[in-house]
C-alpha cells in the first residue's frame, strides 16, 4: 500500500463532497488529527474503519486502497439514449417505477447529474413530462432522428474532451448488492473505452469513455470498446428486449420490494447517500 496515494484519495473524495476534516473524522468517530495524518501520508485507516469509509466517500475499499483516485477521475456525465423495443416508452412503468425513472438512478448511483438524453422527439417529449419533478439533476436533451447512437455528434465529443462519459443505450434491470462499488471501480479504473458485461459474458448496456479517448471508429460507432468488464457473480441483469422481458422485470421488482422490505432505485435516498445536492 502506498500511504501517500490513499491520503491524496481520501482528500480528494472529501472535498469533492464538501466535508471538512473534522466533519468526516465525526462520521467516522476519530479525531481529526487521524484524518490530517491519514492525508498527508503519515499513516492509514485501521481495518475496522476502511468499510465504513468506504461508504461515506462512495468508493469501494479496494480502489481506495490502491490510491488510484484522480482529480481527473471525478468529472463524469452522462448520455442516455432512449433506444427501445417497438412499443416500449421510457414512461412505462416496471412494476412502481417508470423506466426513465430507473435509468436515472443509474446515473446518480454513479454520482453523475449532468446527464445529456438523446432520443426521438416522442420519447423526449415523454421524459419531460415524466421527470419535470426531479432536482438535483442537470438534464439537456437532443433530438435524433434514430434511437441508436448517433454516428458523428459533436456535442458528445465536446463531453468526452473535458469529462468521463457514462453511455446508456437500452435498458436494462440491474440488481446487486456490489453494483454502485463495481460503477465506481470502473470510472475510478478504466483508461480505455470499456462497456459492462455480465458473468456469463453478455453485453450490457452500459459503456464508459475515459476523458478525451472517444474518436472515430469503424463505421462512426461509439459503442465499440477496448476494454470488457465482467460483472460479478451473482448480479442479476436482465435485458429488457421484448414486452415480455418488460413483465418479468416487473415481476422481479414486486417480489423484491414485497419480499425484503427494500426499495429499489429510490431517488431520494440514492441523493442522501451519494451526496447529490438538490
Amino acid at each position: 500500500m502506498n500511504q501517500v496515494k490513499i491520503g491524496q484519495s481520501i482528500a480528494l473524495l472529501r472535498k469533492k463532497y464538501g466535508m471538512t476534516q473534522l466533519e468526516l473524522a465525526e462520521r467516522l468517530s476519530v479525531t481529526d488529527k487521524a484524518v490530517s495524518r491519514w492525508e498527508r501520508g503519515l499513516g492509514t485507516p485501521d481495518t475496522s474503519l476502511l468499510v465504513k469509509l468506504s461508504i461515506i466517500l462512495d468508493i469501494d475499499v479496494e480502489t481506495l486502497l490502491e490510491g488510484n483516485v484522480s482529480i481527473d477521475d471525478l468529472g463524469w456525465k452522462g448520455v442516455l439514449f432512449l433506444s427501445y423495443p417497438d412499443g416500449i416508452l421510457p414512461s412505462d412503468l416496471v412494476y412502481t417505477k417508470r423506466i426513465i425513472y430507473l435509468q436515472l438512478c443509474y446515473f446518480l448511483l454513479a454520482g453523475i447529474t449532468d446527464i445529456l438524453i438523446v432520443g426521438n422527439e416522442n420519447n423526449i417529449r415523454e421524459v419531460k413530462k415524466t421527470v419535470s419533478d426531479i432536482q438535483g439533476i442537470h438534464l439537456t436533451y437532443e433530438i435524433s432522428s434514430s434511437d441508436c447512437i448517433i454516428s458523428d455528434d459533436e456535442r458528445i465529443r465536446e463531453y468526452n474532451s473535458n469529462d468521463g462519459i457514462m453511455i446508456l443505450s437500452g435498458f436494462d434491470l440491474i440488481y446487486g448488492k456490489d453494483f454502485t462499488k463495481c460503477l465506481r471501480r470502473v470510472m475510478n479504473n478504466c483508461h480505455k473505452p470499456t462497456r459492462l458485461y455480465t458473468f456469463e459474458n453478455k453485453e450490457t448496456s452500459f459503456v464508459f469513455y475515459p476523458r478525451k479517448s472517444m474518436t472515430k471508429v469503424d463505421e462512426g460507432r461509439f459503442d465499440q470498446c477496448a476494454e470488457k468488464y465482467l460483472l460479478e457473480r451473482g448480479v442479476f441483469v436482465l435485458s429488457v428486449h421484448s414486452h415480455d422481458d418488460l413483465i418479468d422485470a416487473g415481476s422481479f421488482l414486486r417480489i423484491l420490494e414485497s419480499h425484503q422490505d427494500e426499495k429499489y432505485m429510490d431517488i431520494e435516498q440514492i441523493m442522501e447517500r451519494r451526496h447529490i445536492k438538490k
